[in-house]
């Protein structure tokens, strides 16, 4: 093999420095698609068992000093198409590096809130302004995967302006994997949107004691006092209409039977608070609930309890 460092003709050095920056690109190009893998893996699936931080970290950290030490071997056998080749992967986990290292500056100076969603802020104060809520991502410590990490959980976190955190979910319900929005509402309440399966929650303080519980079921639910959730908790693709209290805590979630005022009709109910099922036909009383009527022009129906009537509209009709 022909010296490297012998003496080369224009034409052929030109030729010479064209291959090694195609090779500086291909180097470069392969470690971006491997870096892209492991960012959707991490993304998706990896960041349950491991925290993405560690991961990305480890990846850098390893990449640079594999290159560095093929960069040295290259050096030190003088073949210039080695080093362009080690050059060229290193040259993304140093980019890499310097934008993790940027960005970490500019999200500390812009604040924790800048361009966060109403629904979904890091550190949101109450109307009131006696309280800060918080939902971070925290891994459990009792729970844990294959790697000896826990596995990640929403907790809701409320805390005084001074920091003093004042009640803390301890429950671990809502998996990180899991899309959660949050916000103040009227009365200092904080409201918990689970758009995974349309569970509405709130948590309230009673005499100074915090506590979760179960509103209902995207727009509609129920709980004492009328109180309901901003309309500006729910995302774009939750179905459309008011955000409505029911009264009481049976919501009519489907039907039996045809239009015919003359045939029988069953409508199901499902319990907002404890998931419990009952199906009634007019006139009939189950759990303290009466069906009095069902009108399918108005996609409504009206129902009695304790001696109240309430007419609850149905998101659907034959």
């Amino acid at each position: 093999m022909a010296d490297e460092r012998a003496p080369k003709r224009p034409g052929s050095q030109r030729v010479r420095w064209i291959l090694y920056v195609c090779l500086f690109d291909l180097a470069a190009l392969v470690m971006m698609g491997l870096f892209g893998i492991l960012y959707f893996f991490t993304s998706f699936i990896g960041w349950l068992f491991v925290p993405s931080g560690l991961v990305y970290g480890a990846a850098i950290l390893l990449s640079l000093v594999l290159f560095t030490a093929l960069y040295l071997l290259a050096r030190r056998r003088q073949r210039v198409w080695f080093k362009a080749l080690a050059l060229g992967g290193a040259s993304v986990p140093v980019l890499l590096a310097v934008l993790v290292l940027l960005g970490s500056l500019l999200f500390l100076g812009r604040g924790a809130n800048d361009a966060a969603r109403p629904n979904q802020q890091k550190r949101a104060v109450s109307p009131s302004g006696q309280y800060v809520l918080t939902v971070p991502i925290e891994r459990s410590q009792t729970e844990k995967g294959p790697l000896g990490f826990g596995f990640p959980y929403w907790h809701v976190t409320i805390a005084d302006p001074n920091g003093s955190i004042v009640y803390r979910d301890v429950e671990e319900k809502f998996a990180g994997i899991r899309n959660v929005y949050w916000m103040w509402g009227d009365e200092d309440i904080v409201w918990l949107f689970d758009s995974d399966d349309g569970t509405v929650y709130y948590y309230q303080s009673t005499a100074g004691q915090w506590a979760r519980h179960r509103w209902g079921h995207n727009r509609t639910g129920y709980a004492e006092g009328g109180v309901a959730p901003p309309a500006s908790l729910y995302l774009g693709y939750v179905p459309a209409g008011p955000v409505q209290n029911l009264g009481i805590p049976w919501q009519p979630t489907g039907y039996s039977g045809s239009r015919d005022p003359n045939g029988p009709v069953w409508i199901s109910f499902l319990h907002t608070q404890t998931d419990e099922r009952m199906m009634l036909r007019t006139g009939e009383s189950e759990n303290g609930v009466t069906l009095r009527s069902v009108d399918w022009d108005k996609k409504e129906v009206t129902v009695e309890s304790e001696g109240r009537q309430f007419t609850l509209r149905l998101t659907w009709g034959p």
